[in-house]
Order: C-alpha cells, then sequence, then structure tokens
C-alpha cells in the first residue's frame, strides 16, 4: 500500500514563516542593528520588506 503525504501551501508557508522568524535571524538582525546603528535598522527593514515580495512572486 503507497500512502501520499501532501503538504497544503498553508502549511508550507508557515514552515518558510517559521524558518524565517527563528532565534538566529532574530538575534543575527538584532547584531547587525547593535553593530550599524542606524544603517543596520534601514537593511533589516529592507529585508524584511523584501521577503515576501520574493516569496510571493514565484
Amino acid at each position: 500500500m503507497l500512502l501520499v503525504a501532501t503538504i497544503t501551501g498553508l502549511q508550507n508557508g508557515l514552515a518558510i514563516a517559521g524558518d524565517y522568524m527563528s532565534a538566529a535571524s532574530f538575534l543575527g538582525i538584532s547584531g547587525l542593528v547593535f553593530a550599524s546603528g542606524f544603517d543596520g535598522l534601514i537593511y533589516s527593514i529592507g529585508f524584511l520588506v523584501g521577503w515576501p515580495i520574493i516569496l510571493y512572486s514565484c
């Protein structure tokens, strides 16, 4: 008997979002802001805005 598991688009999106919001990403971005100041904050906002655009453009 062959069992086929299907993953819905919502489940896949939640998995990708969970990966993005992991502790390593959070600590890396907060470290960048700490080390670079306001420029690091602008970079982190740009990354946050660009990620969904890239995610949903495919």
